[in-house]
């Protein structure tokens, strides 16, 4: 079992807002110390904040949250949650069509958006 599985574990039992990037190994989330996004090697738990400049790992992480629980502050911009919603919206926009012009135009533009993050998501 690989280190991110704890690190992961630590977030979700905390109901820390978080979002884990497979591909990149890196793990979004609040920092403690300013509440700005802040990434995190999940291999290593090691962390930098770009805002405030403090770092830590994970033990510096359960340290913070046992002194004072590390609230969310801040929304965790979430890709896969994004994209499921601009789906939903493009869904809900076809639904509402009656023109059959405009409603193939629609699905197109939604083939098209998600054609793009597709070949976003691969060349990374």
């Amino acid at each position: 079992m690989g280190k991110h599985y704890v690190v992961l574990s630590f977030f979700k039992a905390n109901k820390i807002n978080y979002y884990f990037d497979s591909n990149r190994m890196t793990i979004v989330f609040p920092c403690p110390y300013c509440w700005e996004q802040t990434k995190m090697n999940a291999i290593t738990s090691e962390w930098t904040c770009n805002n405030c400049n403090q770092i830590g790992n994970l033990l510096t992480l359960i340290q913070v949250n046992k002194e004072d629980p590390i609230k969310t502050k801040v929304a965790v911009y979430n890709p896969k949650k994004e994209r499921l919603q601009i789906n939903y919206l493009f869904d809900k926009m076809l639904d509402l069509q009656n023109n059959t012009n405009s409603k193939s135009t629609l699905l197109k533009l939604k083939n098209k958006v998600n054609d793009l993050i597709e070949y976003y998501e691969n060349s990374v």
